[in-house]
């Protein structure tokens, strides 16, 4: 008990702070773990002036081991950037490697890693078998499902390449990355929270503070759920362009 609590106080000081700045975008996110060592994380890097990038990931499982994936994921995810890799296409090639030779395909990631060029406002994502991204143009009805091109998930193909897509990024827009342990909800009887609930969540309470959006999330779950325990991480991270 005593080394699984280590373990957890390892994995969580190697998170960076939840509530962040980076001139005009504001990000917050969260993490709610369904054991005492999870496999999610997600982080921020500079990739240049004026270009954020923000790293959402969820290893398929959970425990010691999982949290070893994270782990090597995070330290090769700053080693490249100390390199001066900091493409999202660039980035997951070199952390797939590192996920390879630590987990031998025993364990998959999916990853997703958003650059957002503040000087341009646009984002350039890049997508290894990650949950699509959501964004929520300002004063939009709906949020949109940004179809972003897939690779394999991190730790299953060495030579897997994962394309970049962009998207304009306005003042006002706010961006949603998560984990599939969110829209996976589901209640003792019923079907899962899914995208069109999440949807409604984003609408609903797109004016709060990108630092409250995971809290706001996590009880809406509780409430869809009637507040059982969860059954899968939970990670969200929302960036919203000041106007």
């Amino acid at each position: 008990r005593e080394e699984v609590a280590l373990g957890m106080k390892i994995q969580q000081d190697l998170l960076p702070p939840p509530d962040y700045r980076f001139g005009s975008l504001t990000v917050g996110a969260g993490i709610a773990t369904c054991s005492e060592i999870g496999g999610d994380f997600f982080d921020y890097f500079s990739a240049g002036d004026n270009i954020l990038g923000m790293v959402i990931a969820d290893v398929s499982g959970h425990g010691v081991q999982a949290g070893m994936v994270t782990t090597a994921a995070k330290a090769s995810l700053h080693t490249l950037v100390s390199l001066g890799v900091t493409t999202p296409s660039g980035l997951l090639a070199g952390m797939n490697r590192a996920i390879l030779a630590t987990a031998r395909r025993t364990l998959l990631m999916t990853c997703l890693i958003a650059c957002v060029d503040l000087g341009r406002g646009v984002i350039t994502f890049a997508n290894a078998g990650h949950n699509y991204p959501l964004l929520l143009r300002r004063e939009a009805a709906r949020a949109e499902l940004l179809d972003t091109e897939s690779g394999f998930p991190l730790g299953f193909d060495r030579e897997a390449c994962y394309p970049e897509t962009s998207s304009a990024f306005a003042p006002g827009d706010l961006l949603f990355l998560y984990t599939d342990g969110l829209v996976e909800s589901t209640p003792p009887c019923g079907e899962e929270l899914g995208y069109d609930r999440l949807e409604e969540l984003l609408v609903r309470g797109r004016e709060l503070p990108v630092g409250r959006m995971h809290d706001y999330l996590m009880s809406a779950v509780a409430g869809f759920t009637g507040g059982g325990a969860l059954e899968d991480d939970v990670t969200t991270l929302a960036a919203r362009l000041e106007a």
